[in-house]
């Protein structure tokens, strides 16, 4: 991959995960102040995933069909900078729930759009190490989001941080406008190597798609139980993003590394290890009351979120240049299902069990998901990318 084009993907999620990193963990304080309990906002919060889902499939279906991902990622970059205007004028839940849903849709398809961009211009044998880096604008978002998005918020008011936001997407469709774009030949054929099943993908990667969607169910119930844990023990919006911003700068050495590794030790191993620092966040999450206890939870968190990374790499290794739009869009899909699906079930877990209790159960996720991967044999994808 040339370094021009590393440098705009870089950039461009940076811009997307230092937005979403300081809003997501916010959303649960400002559904609550507009009069919704912790079941209201979790299911607020899964129709928003529902959205990046949504977002994220459409994504590879437009990328296959109309071979124009630059213009597709533009186009959706101008749309969520009026989107997030209007939710800053949002006053109620169900306002801001429809608004908050498109801009998910549109952020999950640009950042499909911007994975599949890079699995088609990645080399082989730098897969680890692209993706990798790609996967640190997720820690230095949050660490930039973190800093930022909820001082604004307790400074001026979640509308006026809002409109703030929408200011600052302004940067994705100016910084996409720079992306190289790549037209995939519809007659390559498939790697003879690749077991084709269904929709082509293989068994291998529907094993991967299972275990990416049970641990991340079990990060966004982390996720949210930190923000009602410390919302409920009377933290401001702004202590909530400092843990989110400590996480961030702390794992961003940890993510390339792991790409980088990768590279030469194998993915499995190293996502094995992401899964079970998670089991460990949320066990000792159920237990913090102090802000450096909800900090140190926060770095355990992110963790998992390394593993995204390493999944994207290992995907262009499992599939076919051809399948690469539909798989790594599926892929991306099935995070923000997970999200929904976390957050659906964590309101009502909590309500049921208490939040103690609720975080301990959903600690056994992460080691089904090492279950899973173990049958997963690699066959790496040789196409000339």
């Amino acid at each position: 991959m040339g370094r021009k084009q590393l440098w705009f993907l870089f950039l461009c999620n940076l811009v997307h995960w230092s937005g979403a990193n300081g809003l997501v963990p916010l959303l649960p304080v400002y559904a609550n102040r507009l009069g919704a309990d912790p079941a209201v906002t979790g299911y607020f919060l899964a129709v928003v995933y529902l959205g990046l889902a949504s977002g994220s499939v459409a994504a590879g279906w437009l990328s296959d069909r109309f071979q124009r991902r630059k213009g597709l990622y533009i186009a959706a970059g101008i749309a969520n900078v009026l989107v997030n205007w209007l939710m800053g004028r949002a006053t109620s839940v169900g306002q801001l729930t429809v608004l908050m849903t498109l801009s998910g849709f549109l952020i999950g398809m640009g950042l499909a759009l911007l994975n599949i961009l890079a699995g088609l211009f990645v080399e082989r044998n730098e897969r680890g190490r692209v993706f990798g880096i790609l996967g640190m604008t997720g820690a230095l978002g949050a660490f930039v989001g973190g800093l930022t998005v909820g001082p604004a918020a307790d400074r001026w008011g979640y509308p006026h941080m809002l409109t703030l936001l929408a200011l600052y997407y302004i940067l994705w469709p100016v910084l996409g406008s720079f992306l190289q774009d790549k037209t995939v030949d519809p007659g390559q054929t498939a790697h003879p190597l690749t077991t084709q099943r269904g929709p082509g993908l293989g068994g291998a990667f529907y094993l991967l798609l299972l275990a990416h969607v049970v641990v991340t169910v079990s990060s966004f119930v982390s996720a949210m139980g930190k923000t009602l844990s410390m919302d409920g023990l009377g933290f401001a919006s702004a202590s909530i993003s400092i843990t989110t911003a400590i996480s961030g700068a702390v794992s961003v050495p940890f993510r390339y590394l792991a790409g980088y590794l990768s590279d030469r030790l194998g993915r499995k191993g190293l996502m094995a290890f992401c899964y079970l620092a998670g089991a460990g966040g949320l066990v000792a999450l159920s237990r913090s009351t102090l802000l450096w206890h909800f900090a140190f939870t926060a770095v355990l968190q992110t963790i998992p979120d390394t593993s995204i990374s390493l999944g994207s790499a290992l995907v262009t290794d499992l599939v076919p240049q051809k399948a690469l739009a539909r798989g790594m869009s599926f892929f991306n899909a099935t995070g923000w299902l997970a999200g929904m699906l976390g957050f659906a079930a964590t309101g009502q877990a909590i309500q049921l069990l208490g939040m103690s209790r609720a975080l301990i159960v959903t600690a056994a996720l992460p080691l089904i998901a090492i279950a899973l991967l173990v049958p997963i044999r690699q066959r790496v994808h040789e196409e000339a990318t």
